[in-house]
Formats: C-alpha cells, structure tokens, sequence
C-alpha cells in the first residue's frame, strides 16, 4: 500500500475564497477535484504538496447550460459521466459526448472532472511510477533527474499529453482525417494486423505529435503524422512507412 503525505485540508466556501487560499498557501497547495489523478501522483511523490483545497462545495463550479447565442458552457466540476450523458451536450456536441464517454472506465469518469481532464500533467512510463522505481533508474529530467530515459542525451522531457477529453474529441470531429472512416479499410487488408496497430497510433496522433513535438521540430511531427495518414489511405506500403518514418524521427 502507498501511503498519501501530510497535508493541510482546506474547503472553501466560494471561488474567492479558494483563489485567495491559492495565493496565500503558494507552490504547495493544489485543487481537488475529483482526485483520479492527483491522489495517485500523491502517492508515488511526484507533487510537493501541503496544502489541497476541494472545489467540490463550489456547486457553481459544476453548471451545464446553453449559451443565449448558440454553444454551451461546460463548468470545470461537471463529471464525465455526466457531460456524457446530458441530452444537450449530445446533441450540440456529439464528438465532445463520445469522446468523454470513451475515456477510462465508470468509476474514474464518474469521479473525474472536466477541468481535472483537461489539466492533466504529461504522462510518461519512466516518470508515473512510484518513488523507489524512479530512484532505482536515477530519476529523469521531469522531476529530480538529469537525464532523458526516452530519448537518450535528450536535454528536454518528451512526456506526452494525457488530456482524454481535449485529444479524443480532437479525433471524433474530424481533426484527424485519416481517422474519420477510415477503419473501413482495415479489415480484410493483406495489412490488417500492421494498420490496426498503427490506427491504435493514429487515435491520439494529437498527443503523439506534441510529444515528438519536444523532440523534433513541428514541421518534421507534421511530416510524421501525414505519414500516417497516407498508410491509412493505402498510397504507401507499410514498408515505405517504416522508412519514411526512420528518415523522419532520424534512425
């Protein structure tokens, strides 16, 4: 069992009073909403936290209503589950709805929040572990360390975007073409087993490009990601992609 540290409790009675506890506390103290991700990295002593201030009182915060000129207002409590669920959100935004009633499973959405999934830290396998693992490897460049385990000599972290509702909603809508029906070619395809695994890929292209994004130039993970697209369009063999791909990412 992983023990949580010590810490101050603190529940506000409004808004102001939550920002005024913020600035009063500093550095140490951090929101809580729904906890399905910040309770973890407490536990494996990847925040340095003293203080945790619980939004869950400011019922304000948790407000889904229809703007007077068209689109919605989504407050930053509302649980995923029920952003899922509301009737108008899936009809105004069909995508959004999908997507949040996609991530994880029914008990993390119906305690995660909107606001908690959007400003989920990077996520990385060499950084989401718990404190005697990463002191075995010598730590890393995101916390502690000196050193890249991702990218060797890297001199910046790559850890990469885990924002569900931002990223998979991205992918619902269209953003990323290749995507959007493009699963039709996958089954019976001489190819199946490769295209499936790179659709797995293409579904957080979003993430996967602002992380090679750190370590490359935005042009070459643009480069990157239309590589994928024309795989899924059959213009390349999964060949030529492997080898665009090595002559992109460098090896």
């Amino acid at each position: 069992m992983l023990p949580l540290p010590r810490f101050d409790v603190v529940l506000p009675r409004t808004l102001a009073e939550a920002l005024d506890t913020l600035a009063a506390r500093g550095p140490g103290a951090r929101l809580l909403a729904g906890g399905t991700d910040l309770v973890p990295n407490l536990k494996h002593g990847l925040l340095d936290v003293d203080t945790l201030v619980l939004l869950k009182p400011l019922r304000a915060l948790d407000a889904v209503v229809a703007g007077a000129e068209g689109g919605m207002r989504l407050g930053a409590l509302a649980t995923l589950s029920r952003l899922a669920a509301d009737p108008t959100v899936r009809r105004t935004y069909p995508a959004l709805a999908l997507a949040l009633g996609q991530i994880a499973g029914p008990q993390l959405r119906n305690m995660g929040t909107l606001g908690g999934n959007l400003c989920l830290d990077t996520r990385c396998t060499y950084y989401n572990q718990t404190e005697h693992w990463r002191q075995a490897l010598g730590y890393c460049l995101k916390r502690t360390g000196t050193v890249c385990h991702v990218v060797p000599g890297g001199t910046r972290c790559v850890a990469a975007v885990s924002s569900d509702a931002e990223s998979k909603e991205w992918v619902a809508s269209g953003g990323i073409p290749i995507v959007n029906g493009s699963d039709s070619l996958l089954t019976g395809s001489k190819d199946e087993d490769w295209l499936k695994f790179q659709y797995g890929v293409a579904s957080n292209a979003k993430v996967f490009a602002q992380s090679w994004d750190q370590a490359m130039s935005p042009t070459a993970a643009e480069v990157l990601l239309d590589n994928i697209s024309k795989l899924f369009q059959l213009s390349v063999t999964p060949q030529q992609f492997a080898t665009n791909l090595n002559q992109v990412i460098g090896k």
